[in-house]
């Protein structure tokens, strides 16, 4: 990746394959650089109007060093009395007691400035965590559940499942969710090689606390406090997802910022 992003390639093109990439390489055009300077449609007729189009939005995004609305787009996202961006960190298969759940949700409410957490003590205790997060949510017409990707949806779809009680109110909590990914991506152009929250925040200017864990590296952490009620390893995964979650609010914040959006 770093080696990509120093050579300016193409691969840093979000949205164009391999197969486009290599027509411009044919074209002697290896580097998004040579791209700037470039009409929309001298690029079209290299690898069409479809992908010549995002090729050159892209490559100006890389040129300006920020976002650039799409043509006819406005960057549209549901507001209401409060905002919550929120994450979820589950354990897979893979460990050898425990089945499958979500062990941590993390909530940053950007009205109020403030990160939650709510944490399970095992596949069994994963209820109490929902019913919690339900309850801080509050009523469901107030609010709007920011998230990145439709991960977050398919769990607590699974959840409501598992846990009947639950399930009327996660239907109205889900209703109430917005797909950050979704709509930044219909109407924006980023300097990003694709659109994984890893990569949008850093482009924004947010950087991540921790180098060295990701979700696995997040998970075996929750392994090692069940197990071993190693707080400083619960500790590093609670760190990793308050960082997702304030990325997303970063993210939200400087697109309103750099797009003057309402």
């Amino acid at each position: 990746n770093q080696r990509a992003h120093d050579e300016r390639d193409l691969v840093l093109l979000a949205g164009i394959p391999k197969r486009e990439r290599d027509k411009l390489r044919r074209a002697a055009i290896q580097k998004v650089d040579q791209l700037w300077n470039l009409r929309q449609e001298k690029i079209s007729e290299i690898i069409g109007a479809r992908y010549g189009e995002i090729a050159y939005h892209v490559a100006q995004a890389y040129k300006l060093d920020g976002p650039i609305l799409k043509p006819q787009k406005q960057l549209q996202i549901p507001r209401a009395k409060r905002l919550l961006y929120f994450d979820f960190e589950t354990s897979d298969s893979v460990h050898r007691s425990e089945p499958p759940h979500t062990y941590l949700i993390g909530c940053y409410d950007g009205t109020r400035d403030q990160f939650v957490k709510f944490l399970a003590r095992g596949a069994e205790d994963e209820g109490r965590i929902f019913s919690e997060f339900l309850d801080y949510v509050g009523a469901p017409r107030d609010v709007c559940l920011y998230h990145w990707t439709d991960f977050e949806i398919h769990q607590l779809r699974r959840v409501a499942r598992c846990w009947p009680l639950l399930a009327g109110t996660i239907d109205q909590i889900i209703d109430k969710c917005v797909d950050l990914k979704e709509a930044i991506q219909s109407a924006v152009y980023l300097p990003v090689p694709s659109f994984s929250i890893k990569c949008v925040a850093p482009a924004l200017g947010f950087h991540w606390r921790q180098k060295d864990i990701g979700a696995y590296q997040s998970m075996v952490c929750y392994w090692d406090y069940l197990e071993n009620r190693d707080l400083f390893a619960i500790d590093r995964a609670l760190i990793y997802n308050q960082d997702d979650c304030m990325a997303m609010w970063h993210v939200d914040q400087e697109l309103q910022s750099r797009l003057h959006t309402s």
